[in-house]
């Protein structure tokens, strides 16, 4: 797993993205790469990542209620490299910089802009 932030403007803006490699290491090099992204405004990509499609998810332990860990079984990164991206600039573990960014978010451009700037920066 690789996980970090990158920036996507020079106002220090930056987008947390979370790396999931293939579990099948015959092929991981050659696996394709799949990008989660949450299409609903304001919604965090991290929430899947530990709760559908992710390497792991969280069960109730049945004696004392407490949040389990598991490895889980249909995660996508059983079949690709599974990137998880917080994208709006505020949403999940990407978050704002200065006062000034409610516009940001609401502005579709700016928003494929600072994907865009995101694949250029990761992909190099």
């Amino acid at each position: 797993m690789f996980s970090g932030y990158f920036p996507v403007d020079t106002n220090g803006q930056t987008l947390f993205y979370a790396l999931f490699e293939s579990r099948n290491e015959t092929t991981r090099d050659t696996d394709p790469l799949v990008i989660w992204i949450r299409g609903t405004p304001g919604c965090s990509a991290s929430k899947q990542m530990i709760s559908e499609t992710g390497p792991y998810k969280y069960i109730q332990d049945s004696k004392t209620g407490a949040p389990v860990l598991i490895m889980n079984e249909h995660s996508l990164n059983n079949f690709s490299n599974a990137l998880y991206l917080d994208l709006q600039v505020g949403t999940g573990y990407t978050f704002k910089r200065g006062d000034d960014q409610d516009a940001r978010n609401t502005n579709i451009d700016q928003v494929i802009n600072d994907f865009l700037n995101f694949m250029k920066m990761f992909l190099t």
